[in-house]
């Protein structure tokens, strides 16, 4: 089961990383969806096979809603939303993605009652909890600027650069804490804190048409180019 559960998460991630590829082209996009899609099925079937004995009847129900729930949303923005705003649409998607995997990371340090973490549960843990954060901060900024919320122009202001590199600092150092010292939830919601910040200080200083390259970038997920919306289009496809 070991060996099969790596290859199939090992197939999943090629498969992600291929559609990521396709999505570098307006002409490939749809099929990368589509690659990306399969990936994504096989990771979370699998996943299901593996915790079948550990679901709850609560469980099932509340995973089933949540499935429902995400289905509609995706299917009418996929439909709705017009090209033109499709990239506030991925920053929200990429946020969103990002925050639930930070709380599933809190979750899951939760249930050690204060306990230092072994390895194999603390740096994924850890590693969610600090790209999950910078994430959902970063995107939602993003998200603003485009949206004109907010000016789309970059916000800077002196010792930027110094400031950010504390901040990193400051996080590696709670998530060094985390694995080699304490698993106490006061550490890593301060670790959460600080990569929500770091993730807003990120994107500041990027520009609207720029922020969410700048915000894919803080999770070091590939960006690609946006194509131009045609004045006529309306809907995306």
């Amino acid at each position: 089961m070991t060996i099969a559960t790596a290859f199939v998460y090992l197939l999943a991630a090629v498969l992600f990383i291929i559609g990521l590829k396709f999505l570098s082209s307006p002409r490939g996009a749809r099929r990368g969806n589509q690659v990306a899609a399969v990936g994504m099925i096989l990771a979370v079937g699998w996943t299901v096979v593996l915790l079948r004995d550990a679901f709850t009847p609560a469980g099932i129900a509340i995973c089933t809603v949540g499935v429902a729930i995400g289905s509609v949303i995706g299917t009418v923005g996929a439909r709705r939303v017009h090209m033109t705003a499709m990239p506030q649409m991925v920053a929200l998607f990429n946020g969103v993605g990002g925050g639930a995997a930070a709380l599933v990371a809190v979750s899951e340090l939760l249930k050690l009652a204060g306990a230092r973490p072994d390895f194999q549960t603390g740096f994924p843990s850890v590693f969610a909890i600090v790209i999950g954060g910078i994430s959902f901060a970063g995107s939602a900024l993003a998200f603003a600027k485009l949206q004109e919320l907010m000016t789309g122009t970059p916000i800077t202001y002196p010792g930027q650069q110094v400031v950010n590199g504390l901040l990193a600092l400051v996080i590696l150092t709670l998530a060094v804490g985390v694995l080699a010292i304490t698993g106490s939830a006061v550490v890593f919601a301060v670790l959460l804190g600080t990569a929500l910040i770091l993730g807003v200080a990120f994107v500041l200083p990027s520009a609207g048409p720029t922020c969410l390259w700048s915000s894919r970038c803080s999770t070091r997920a590939p960006a690609w180019p946006w194509p131009q919306a045609d004045s006529s289009s309306t809907t995306s496809r």
